[in-house]
């Protein structure tokens, strides 16, 4: 649920890690199957949590969840998208996070069977476990199904309250669409959602690069989003 078009940059690691500037808490559309992971991730009363895991597909809003609880509290937390990571030192990359408030390790089940990082992750969390440092998990599945080597990584992944995360159907996406153009202030109603969605790509990123060039060619011909301005701009 994020736009690669807007970044901004972190400030707590040397690397080249940004964050995406759409990918905060405010802009993921809260859909009935999302409201209690939203409510952990928050952190608050009841739903305090040091370590959370979040599972679930590509495409199921993971990677925005990390990077919207970052900038929740900006300057005390670090996003680690282990993807564009995994071929650094993990020593170099893991090394003294844990006097920060939060860390989010995204795509977790890269490191398995790589033990410089399995021993990285597995030293990070019990610095984390000691500080007082809230963690993050997003993985393509639970931790449980992941293959480490390391048996005592295993044991402390499994210590968190863990969420799958459904992948969106048409519906939702279309529910999703309405949302983030209700945010950039335009008004796309339910009928014209479900028409972006049932004749583009269904990939949301895609859907959402759409949205924000359905947003500027709004703004410049001052017209509506309806089925025919659609049609018009996409060639469709």
């Amino acid at each position: 649920m994020t736009s690669a078009k807007k970044t901004r940059a972190s400030a707590q690691l040397a690397l080249d890690i940004k964050l995406n500037e759409d990918a905060t808490l405010d802009n993921f559309c809260p859909l009935p199957s999302f409201k209690e992971v939203l409510a952990v991730i928050e952190g608050e009363g009841d739903f305090a949590h040091q370590y959370l895991w979040l599972h679930g597909s590509s495409c199921s809003g993971r990677s925005h969840l990390l990077q919207g609880a970052c900038e929740r509290v900006t300057g005390r937390a670090q996003f680690l998208p282990i993807s564009e990571l995994i071929s650094y030192s993990a020593h170099d990359v893991l090394d003294d996070l844990s006097s920060l408030e939060l860390i989010a390790m995204d795509d977790i089940h890269l490191v398995a069977s790589n033990p410089d990082w399995e021993e990285a992750v597995f030293n990070t969390f019990n610095a984390a476990h000691s500080s007082g440092c809230r963690i993050i998990f997003s993985a393509n599945q639970p931790a449980s199904a992941i293959d480490f080597n390391l048996s005592d990584l295993r044991s402390r992944l499994s210590w968190g309250i863990s969420y799958h995360l459904p992948c969106l159907d048409d519906s939702d996406k279309a529910k999703v669409l309405s949302f983030r153009a209700s945010r950039l202030g335009l008004d796309l109603s339910h009928d014209v959602a479900n028409y972006i969605v049932h004749r583009a790509d269904r990939n949301l990123s895609n859907l959402i690069e759409l949205l924000d060039l359905l947003d500027t060619a709004s703004l410049k011909n001052n017209r509506s989003l309806t089925i025919p301005f659609v049609k018009e701009i996409l060639d469709w």
